[in-house]
Protein backbone atom coordinates (compact mmCIF):
# COMPACT_ATOMS: atom_id res chain seq x y z
CA UNK A 1 0.00 0.00 0.00
CA UNK A 2 1.04 3.61 -0.53
CA UNK A 3 1.35 5.26 2.88
CA UNK A 4 2.17 8.88 3.56
CA UNK A 5 3.90 7.98 6.82
CA UNK A 6 7.47 6.65 7.13
CA UNK A 7 7.80 3.20 5.61
CA UNK A 8 6.84 0.25 7.77
CA UNK A 9 6.14 -3.36 7.02
CA UNK A 10 2.87 -3.55 5.12
CA UNK A 11 0.00 -5.34 6.79
CA UNK A 12 -2.68 -7.46 5.16
CA UNK A 13 -3.48 -5.67 1.89
CA UNK A 14 -7.01 -5.02 0.78
CA UNK A 15 -6.71 -7.59 -2.00
CA UNK A 16 -6.44 -10.29 0.68
CA UNK A 17 -9.35 -8.98 2.72
CA UNK A 18 -11.87 -11.67 3.32
CA UNK A 19 -15.56 -10.92 2.95
CA UNK A 20 -17.57 -12.88 5.50
CA UNK A 21 -21.23 -13.61 5.54
CA UNK A 22 -22.91 -11.57 8.23
CA UNK A 23 -24.23 -13.61 11.14
CA UNK A 24 -25.04 -12.75 14.72
CA UNK A 25 -22.40 -13.60 17.27
CA UNK A 26 -18.82 -12.39 17.40
CA UNK A 27 -16.76 -12.93 14.27
CA UNK A 28 -13.63 -14.82 15.29
CA UNK A 29 -11.65 -13.65 12.27
CA UNK A 30 -11.86 -10.01 13.41
CA UNK A 31 -9.58 -10.73 16.37
CA UNK A 32 -5.99 -9.63 16.05
CA UNK A 33 -3.21 -12.16 16.30
CA UNK A 34 -1.41 -12.26 19.69
CA UNK A 35 1.52 -9.85 19.93
CA UNK A 36 4.97 -10.49 21.35
CA UNK A 37 7.35 -7.98 22.86
CA UNK A 38 9.81 -8.64 20.05
CA UNK A 39 7.37 -6.97 17.65
CA UNK A 40 7.35 -3.70 19.57
CA UNK A 41 9.27 -0.83 17.99
CA UNK A 42 8.93 1.48 21.00
CA UNK A 43 8.06 1.30 24.70
CA UNK A 44 6.57 4.31 26.47
CA UNK A 45 5.22 4.94 29.98
CA UNK A 46 1.47 5.36 30.34
CA UNK A 47 0.07 8.86 30.21
CA UNK A 48 -1.62 9.99 33.42
CA UNK A 49 -5.10 9.63 31.99
CA UNK A 50 -4.24 6.06 31.01
CA UNK A 51 -3.01 5.10 34.46
CA UNK A 52 -6.40 5.55 36.07
CA UNK A 53 -7.99 3.47 33.34
CA UNK A 54 -5.34 0.78 33.71
CA UNK A 55 -5.84 0.57 37.49
CA UNK A 56 -9.62 0.32 37.05
CA UNK A 57 -9.13 -2.44 34.49
CA UNK A 58 -6.87 -4.32 36.88
CA UNK A 59 -9.33 -4.08 39.76
CA UNK A 60 -12.17 -5.60 37.80
CA UNK A 61 -12.27 -8.99 36.19
CA UNK A 62 -11.65 -9.02 32.45
CA UNK A 63 -14.73 -7.66 30.76
CA UNK A 64 -16.02 -5.07 28.35
CA UNK A 65 -16.64 -2.14 30.70
CA UNK A 66 -14.08 0.08 28.96
CA UNK A 67 -14.81 -0.93 25.38
CA UNK A 68 -16.00 1.97 23.26
CA UNK A 69 -17.60 1.74 19.84
CA UNK A 70 -19.57 3.57 17.21
CA UNK A 71 -20.75 3.12 13.67
CA UNK A 72 -21.33 5.55 10.84
CA UNK A 73 -23.94 4.87 8.18
CA UNK A 74 -22.74 5.51 4.63
CA UNK A 75 -25.33 6.00 1.92
CA UNK A 76 -24.12 5.45 -1.61
CA UNK A 77 -21.75 3.06 -3.38
CA UNK A 78 -18.38 2.28 -1.78
CA UNK A 79 -15.14 1.07 -3.29
CA UNK A 80 -14.78 -1.68 -0.71
CA UNK A 81 -11.12 -2.48 -1.38
CA UNK A 82 -10.13 1.20 -1.26
CA UNK A 83 -12.02 1.67 2.00
CA UNK A 84 -10.33 -1.30 3.68
CA UNK A 85 -7.00 -0.10 2.32
CA UNK A 86 -7.66 3.31 3.87
CA UNK A 87 -8.30 1.63 7.23
CA UNK A 88 -4.91 -0.05 7.10
CA UNK A 89 -3.24 3.24 6.24
CA UNK A 90 -4.84 5.01 9.22
CA UNK A 91 -3.76 2.13 11.46
CA UNK A 92 -0.18 2.52 10.27
CA UNK A 93 -0.25 6.31 10.71
CA UNK A 94 -1.51 6.23 14.28
CA UNK A 95 0.64 5.00 17.17
CA UNK A 96 -2.53 4.36 19.14
CA UNK A 97 -3.86 1.78 16.68
CA UNK A 98 -0.73 -0.32 17.24
CA UNK A 99 -0.50 -0.13 21.03
CA UNK A 100 -0.66 -2.93 23.57
CA UNK A 101 -0.47 -2.36 27.32
CA UNK A 102 2.03 -4.73 28.88
CA UNK A 103 3.36 -5.10 32.41
CA UNK A 104 7.08 -4.83 33.05
CA UNK A 105 9.31 -4.74 36.13
CA UNK A 106 9.10 -0.94 35.90
CA UNK A 107 5.30 -0.93 35.73
CA UNK A 108 2.83 -0.83 32.83
CA UNK A 109 4.12 0.31 29.47
CA UNK A 110 2.68 1.14 26.08
CA UNK A 111 4.23 -1.16 23.53
CA UNK A 112 3.91 0.42 20.09
CA UNK A 113 4.11 -2.36 17.53
CA UNK A 114 6.30 -1.95 14.47
CA UNK A 115 3.27 -2.45 12.23
CA UNK A 116 -0.44 -3.15 12.48
CA UNK A 117 -1.09 -6.90 12.78
CA UNK A 118 -4.87 -6.89 12.78
CA UNK A 119 -7.51 -7.48 10.15
CA UNK A 120 -10.39 -5.33 8.91
CA UNK A 121 -13.09 -7.60 7.46
CA UNK A 122 -15.89 -6.65 5.11
CA UNK A 123 -19.01 -8.18 6.68
CA UNK A 124 -21.96 -8.71 4.32
CA UNK A 125 -25.49 -8.52 5.75
CA UNK A 126 -27.08 -7.50 2.45
CA UNK A 127 -28.97 -10.80 2.10
CA UNK A 128 -30.37 -10.65 5.64
CA UNK A 129 -34.08 -9.95 6.09
CA UNK A 130 -33.33 -6.99 8.38
CA UNK A 131 -29.76 -5.98 7.54
CA UNK A 132 -29.36 -3.00 9.85
CA UNK A 133 -30.82 -4.74 12.90
CA UNK A 134 -28.64 -7.78 12.30
CA UNK A 135 -25.57 -5.60 11.84
CA UNK A 136 -26.30 -3.70 15.05
CA UNK A 137 -26.49 -6.98 16.96
CA UNK A 138 -23.18 -8.08 15.43
CA UNK A 139 -21.56 -4.81 16.47
CA UNK A 140 -23.03 -5.06 19.97
CA UNK A 141 -21.53 -8.53 20.33
CA UNK A 142 -18.16 -7.10 19.30
CA UNK A 143 -18.33 -4.32 21.90
CA UNK A 144 -19.45 -6.64 24.69
CA UNK A 145 -16.70 -9.19 24.10
CA UNK A 146 -14.11 -9.19 26.93
CA UNK A 147 -10.81 -7.54 26.05
CA UNK A 148 -7.33 -8.42 27.28
CA UNK A 149 -5.33 -5.21 26.92
CA UNK A 150 -2.03 -7.13 26.70
CA UNK A 151 -2.93 -9.42 23.79
CA UNK A 152 -6.24 -8.41 22.22
CA UNK A 153 -6.75 -5.73 19.57
CA UNK A 154 -7.29 -2.34 21.20
CA UNK A 155 -8.47 -0.61 18.02
CA UNK A 156 -10.23 -2.38 15.21
CA UNK A 157 -13.34 -2.42 13.11
CA UNK A 158 -15.05 -3.52 9.95
CA UNK A 159 -16.84 -2.33 6.85
CA UNK A 160 -20.38 -3.70 6.95
CA UNK A 161 -22.47 -4.03 3.81
CA UNK A 162 -26.24 -3.63 4.16
CA UNK A 163 -27.01 -3.13 0.45
CA UNK A 164 -25.16 -2.15 -2.72
CA UNK A 165 -25.60 1.52 -1.81
CA UNK A 166 -25.80 1.27 1.99
CA UNK A 167 -22.88 0.51 4.33
CA UNK A 168 -21.77 0.98 7.91
CA UNK A 169 -18.28 1.62 9.14
CA UNK A 170 -17.86 0.22 12.64
CA UNK A 171 -14.90 0.70 14.93
CA UNK A 172 -14.33 -0.21 18.54
CA UNK A 173 -11.51 0.62 20.92
CA UNK A 174 -10.45 0.10 24.50
CA UNK A 175 -10.66 3.29 26.55
CA UNK A 176 -7.14 2.83 27.93
CA UNK A 177 -5.68 3.88 24.57
CA UNK A 178 -8.20 6.34 23.12
CA UNK A 179 -11.06 8.63 24.15
CA UNK A 180 -14.00 10.12 22.29
CA UNK A 181 -12.02 13.04 20.88
CA UNK A 182 -9.31 10.68 19.67
CA UNK A 183 -11.90 8.42 18.07
CA UNK A 184 -13.21 11.43 16.18
CA UNK A 185 -9.70 12.16 14.88
CA UNK A 186 -9.43 8.58 13.60
CA UNK A 187 -12.82 8.79 11.88
CA UNK A 188 -12.02 12.13 10.25
CA UNK A 189 -8.67 10.85 9.03
CA UNK A 190 -10.26 7.73 7.54
CA UNK A 191 -12.67 9.87 5.51
CA UNK A 192 -9.79 12.07 4.30
CA UNK A 193 -7.64 9.12 3.28
CA UNK A 194 -10.47 7.33 1.44
CA UNK A 195 -11.50 10.46 -0.44
CA UNK A 196 -7.94 11.34 -1.45
CA UNK A 197 -7.21 7.77 -2.52
CA UNK A 198 -10.20 8.01 -4.84
CA UNK A 199 -8.71 11.20 -6.30
CA UNK A 200 -5.23 9.71 -6.46
CA UNK A 201 -3.67 12.57 -4.48
CA UNK A 202 -1.31 12.13 -1.49
CA UNK A 203 -2.34 13.55 1.86
CA UNK A 204 0.15 14.37 4.64
CA UNK A 205 -0.63 12.74 7.97
CA UNK A 206 -1.68 15.24 10.68
CA UNK A 207 -1.12 12.85 13.60
CA UNK A 208 1.70 13.40 16.09
CA UNK A 209 3.41 10.51 17.93
CA UNK A 210 2.45 9.45 21.44
CA UNK A 211 5.76 10.60 22.94
CA UNK A 212 4.64 14.19 22.19
CA UNK A 213 1.77 13.71 24.63
CA UNK A 214 4.18 12.57 27.34
CA UNK A 215 6.49 15.51 26.63
CA UNK A 216 3.56 17.91 27.00
CA UNK A 217 2.61 16.31 30.32
CA UNK A 218 6.16 16.63 31.62
CA UNK A 219 6.36 20.27 30.55
CA UNK A 220 3.08 21.08 32.29
CA UNK A 221 4.03 19.36 35.55
CA UNK A 222 7.28 21.33 35.67
CA UNK A 223 5.52 24.66 35.08
CA UNK A 224 4.25 27.35 37.44
CA UNK A 225 0.79 26.77 36.05
CA UNK A 226 0.82 23.24 37.48
CA UNK A 227 1.59 24.58 40.96
CA UNK A 228 -1.22 27.12 40.68
CA UNK A 229 -3.66 24.47 39.43
CA UNK A 230 -2.63 22.11 42.22
CA UNK A 231 -3.24 24.77 44.85
CA UNK A 232 -6.58 25.71 43.30
CA UNK A 233 -7.91 22.15 43.23
CA UNK A 234 -6.58 21.38 46.71
CA UNK A 235 -8.55 24.32 48.06
CA UNK A 236 -11.63 23.72 45.92
CA UNK A 237 -11.95 20.04 46.86
CA UNK A 238 -10.91 20.36 50.49
CA UNK A 239 -13.31 18.48 52.75
CA UNK A 240 -15.47 17.09 49.95
CA UNK A 241 -18.26 14.75 51.07
CA UNK A 242 -18.40 11.03 50.38
CA UNK A 243 -19.69 10.10 46.92
CA UNK A 244 -23.42 9.59 46.53
CA UNK A 245 -25.34 7.62 43.97
CA UNK A 246 -28.90 7.17 42.79
CA UNK A 247 -28.21 3.46 42.31
CA UNK A 248 -29.87 1.07 44.72
CA UNK A 249 -27.14 -1.54 44.46
CA UNK A 250 -23.42 -1.08 44.68
CA UNK A 251 -22.38 -4.01 42.52
CA UNK A 252 -19.33 -3.94 40.28
CA UNK A 253 -19.84 -2.86 36.71
CA UNK A 254 -19.65 -5.83 34.41
CA UNK A 255 -19.94 -4.27 30.98
CA UNK A 256 -22.82 -4.41 28.58
CA UNK A 257 -24.86 -1.53 27.29
CA UNK A 258 -27.85 0.17 28.84
CA UNK A 259 -29.47 2.87 26.77
CA UNK A 260 -32.35 5.18 27.61
CA UNK A 261 -33.55 7.92 25.31
CA UNK A 262 -35.86 10.85 25.89
CA UNK A 263 -36.40 13.62 23.33
CA UNK A 264 -36.03 17.23 24.45
CA UNK A 265 -38.63 19.32 22.66
CA UNK A 266 -37.32 22.30 20.73
CA UNK A 267 -39.50 24.76 22.62
CA UNK A 268 -38.16 23.48 25.96
CA UNK A 269 -34.56 23.70 24.74
CA UNK A 270 -35.16 27.27 23.54
CA UNK A 271 -36.72 28.24 26.87
CA UNK A 272 -33.80 26.76 28.79
CA UNK A 273 -31.40 28.72 26.58
CA UNK A 274 -33.32 31.91 27.32
CA UNK A 275 -33.12 31.25 31.07
CA UNK A 276 -29.38 30.72 30.74
CA UNK A 277 -28.87 33.91 28.75
CA UNK A 278 -30.48 35.91 31.56
CA UNK A 279 -27.51 35.07 33.80
CA UNK A 280 -24.84 34.65 31.10
CA UNK A 281 -24.91 30.84 31.04
CA UNK A 282 -24.85 28.43 28.12
CA UNK A 283 -27.39 25.66 27.53
CA UNK A 284 -24.96 22.93 28.73
CA UNK A 285 -24.44 24.89 31.95
CA UNK A 286 -28.20 25.09 32.43
CA UNK A 287 -28.48 21.32 31.97
CA UNK A 288 -25.69 20.74 34.52
CA UNK A 289 -27.59 22.92 37.00
CA UNK A 290 -30.76 20.88 36.40
CA UNK A 291 -28.85 17.65 37.04
CA UNK A 292 -27.53 19.13 40.27
CA UNK A 293 -31.04 20.15 41.30
CA UNK A 294 -32.32 16.64 40.55
CA UNK A 295 -29.60 15.03 42.68
CA UNK A 296 -30.34 17.47 45.49
CA UNK A 297 -34.03 16.69 45.44
CA UNK A 298 -33.36 12.94 45.31
CA UNK A 299 -30.66 12.78 48.00
CA UNK A 300 -30.83 15.99 50.04
CA UNK A 301 -27.05 16.42 49.55
CA UNK A 302 -26.29 20.14 49.94
CA UNK A 303 -22.56 19.87 49.19
CA UNK A 304 -22.63 18.25 45.77
CA UNK A 305 -19.65 17.43 43.54
CA UNK A 306 -20.32 16.54 39.90
CA UNK A 307 -17.67 15.14 37.59
CA UNK A 308 -17.81 16.54 34.07
CA UNK A 309 -15.71 14.91 31.32
CA UNK A 310 -13.38 17.18 29.36
CA UNK A 311 -11.11 16.43 26.41
CA UNK A 312 -8.06 17.93 28.21
CA UNK A 313 -6.57 19.02 24.87
CA UNK A 314 -5.51 22.53 25.72
CA UNK A 315 -3.36 23.27 22.68
CA UNK A 316 -2.96 22.44 19.00
CA UNK A 317 -0.30 19.81 19.62
CA UNK A 318 -2.54 17.74 21.88
CA UNK A 319 -5.41 18.09 19.44
CA UNK A 320 -3.30 16.28 16.83
CA UNK A 321 -2.77 13.12 18.90
CA UNK A 322 -5.44 10.39 18.83
CA UNK A 323 -4.99 8.90 22.29
CA UNK A 324 -6.41 8.78 25.79
CA UNK A 325 -6.31 12.20 27.46
CA UNK A 326 -9.87 12.75 28.71
CA UNK A 327 -10.29 13.82 32.29
CA UNK A 328 -13.11 14.70 34.65
CA UNK A 329 -13.35 18.22 36.06
CA UNK A 330 -15.13 18.54 39.39
CA UNK A 331 -17.96 21.04 39.74
CA UNK A 332 -18.73 21.68 43.40
CA UNK A 333 -22.15 23.11 44.14
CA UNK A 334 -23.60 24.46 47.36
CA UNK A 335 -27.36 23.90 47.41
CA UNK A 336 -30.12 24.85 49.81
CA UNK A 337 -33.94 24.72 49.94
CA UNK A 338 -34.14 28.50 49.43
CA UNK A 339 -31.98 28.56 46.30
CA UNK A 340 -33.65 29.59 43.04
CA UNK A 341 -32.91 27.90 39.73
CA UNK A 342 -31.30 31.03 38.27
CA UNK A 343 -28.98 31.29 41.29
CA UNK A 344 -27.95 27.67 40.80
CA UNK A 345 -27.37 28.21 37.08
CA UNK A 346 -25.26 31.27 37.84
CA UNK A 347 -23.21 29.23 40.32
CA UNK A 348 -22.53 26.59 37.66
CA UNK A 349 -21.66 29.25 35.06
CA UNK A 350 -19.17 30.94 37.37
CA UNK A 351 -17.50 27.71 38.51
CA UNK A 352 -13.81 27.65 37.51
CA UNK A 353 -14.09 31.04 35.79
CA UNK A 354 -10.76 32.74 35.27
CA UNK A 355 -9.59 36.08 33.97
CA UNK A 356 -9.54 36.38 30.19
CA UNK A 357 -6.92 38.04 28.03
CA UNK A 358 -7.67 39.34 24.54
CA UNK A 359 -4.91 40.28 22.10
CA UNK A 360 -5.50 42.60 19.15
CA UNK A 361 -3.58 44.82 16.75
CA UNK A 362 -3.54 48.62 16.52
CA UNK A 363 -1.64 51.25 14.54
CA UNK A 364 1.90 51.86 15.79
CA UNK A 365 1.03 52.22 19.48
CA UNK A 366 0.29 50.04 22.48
CA UNK A 367 -2.10 50.22 25.42
CA UNK A 368 -4.30 47.95 27.51
CA UNK A 369 -7.83 47.99 28.84
CA UNK A 370 -9.89 46.08 31.38
CA UNK A 371 -13.59 45.59 31.99
CA UNK A 372 -15.68 43.42 34.29
CA UNK A 373 -18.34 40.93 33.19
CA UNK A 374 -20.10 38.27 35.24
CA UNK A 375 -17.53 38.66 37.97
CA UNK A 376 -14.58 38.10 35.60
CA UNK A 377 -11.91 40.61 34.60
CA UNK A 378 -11.22 40.74 30.87
CA UNK A 379 -7.87 42.25 29.87
CA UNK A 380 -7.32 43.55 26.36
CA UNK A 381 -3.80 44.15 25.14
CA UNK A 382 -3.54 46.34 22.04
CA UNK A 383 -0.25 46.47 20.19
CA UNK A 384 1.01 46.73 16.64
CA UNK A 385 2.49 43.65 15.06
CA UNK A 386 4.56 45.80 12.68
CA UNK A 387 8.13 46.84 13.38
CA UNK A 388 8.44 50.54 12.56
CA UNK A 389 10.07 53.79 13.55
CA UNK A 390 8.62 55.24 16.74
CA UNK A 391 5.89 57.87 16.08
CA UNK A 392 6.08 61.34 17.65
CA UNK A 393 5.32 61.27 21.36
CA UNK A 394 2.53 63.83 20.76
CA UNK A 395 0.73 61.17 18.69
CA UNK A 396 0.42 58.89 21.70
CA UNK A 397 -0.58 61.78 23.97
CA UNK A 398 -3.32 62.86 21.56
CA UNK A 399 -4.73 59.33 21.46
CA UNK A 400 -4.67 59.23 25.25
CA UNK A 401 -6.65 62.48 25.40
CA UNK A 402 -9.20 61.20 22.89
CA UNK A 403 -9.62 58.00 24.92
CA UNK A 404 -10.16 60.06 28.06
CA UNK A 405 -12.90 62.27 26.58
CA UNK A 406 -14.37 59.73 24.13
CA UNK A 407 -17.29 57.30 24.51
CA UNK A 408 -16.94 53.79 25.83
CA UNK A 409 -17.08 51.24 22.99
CA UNK A 410 -19.35 49.09 25.22
CA UNK A 411 -21.63 51.46 27.16
CA UNK A 412 -22.87 48.71 29.46
CA UNK A 413 -19.32 47.47 30.12
CA UNK A 414 -17.18 50.48 31.10
CA UNK A 415 -13.64 49.98 29.85
CA UNK A 416 -10.69 51.46 31.74
CA UNK A 417 -7.60 52.26 29.69
CA UNK A 418 -4.43 51.91 31.73
CA UNK A 419 -0.75 52.48 31.05
CA UNK A 420 1.33 49.46 30.19
CA UNK A 421 3.53 48.20 33.02
CA UNK A 422 6.60 50.38 33.60
CA UNK A 423 5.06 53.13 31.40
CA UNK A 424 3.56 56.46 32.47
CA UNK A 425 1.25 57.42 29.61
CA UNK A 426 -1.96 55.67 28.61
CA UNK A 427 -0.48 54.98 25.17
CA UNK A 428 3.08 53.93 24.55
CA UNK A 429 4.78 55.61 21.57
CA UNK A 430 7.81 53.46 20.88
CA UNK A 431 9.41 51.49 18.12
CA UNK A 432 7.41 48.32 18.32
CA UNK A 433 9.33 45.47 19.40
CA UNK A 434 7.37 45.01 22.60
CA UNK A 435 7.40 41.87 24.71
CA UNK A 436 4.42 41.44 27.03
CA UNK A 437 4.31 38.78 29.74
CA UNK A 438 1.82 37.99 32.46
CA UNK A 439 2.20 36.26 35.82
CA UNK A 440 -1.28 35.94 37.34
CA UNK A 441 -2.44 39.58 37.67
CA UNK A 442 1.03 41.09 37.17
CA UNK A 443 2.01 42.32 33.71
CA UNK A 444 5.49 43.09 32.45
CA UNK A 445 6.41 44.99 29.28
CA UNK A 446 9.87 45.06 27.72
Amino acid sequence: MDHSTPARASTAPATNTKTIKGETGRATNTALSPRHESLAAEFLPLARAQRGMWVAERIQSKGAVYNLGEYCEIFGPIDESAFIDALYQVAEESDTARVQIIETEDGPRQAIMDCYHGHFPMVDFSNHATPLQAAEQWMLDEIQAPTDIATDPLWGGALIKLADDHYCWFHRVHHVVIDGFGGGLMARRLAEVYNHRALGTPLPCPFLPLHEQLAQETSYRESKRFERDKQYWSETLSGIPDPISLSRNGGMRSGGLLRSRAPLRRDIAERLSEIGQEVGASLPQVLIALIGAYYYRSTGQEDLVLGMPVSARVNKTLRQIPSMMANAVSIRLALSPEMSLTTLIEQVANEHDHEITLLSGEIHVATRGTFETRGKTIHQLVASGISHTAPPVTFARALGLLAWIGDNPLPDRPTKLKPLPERKGTYCAARNYLTLSRDDTNWHAN
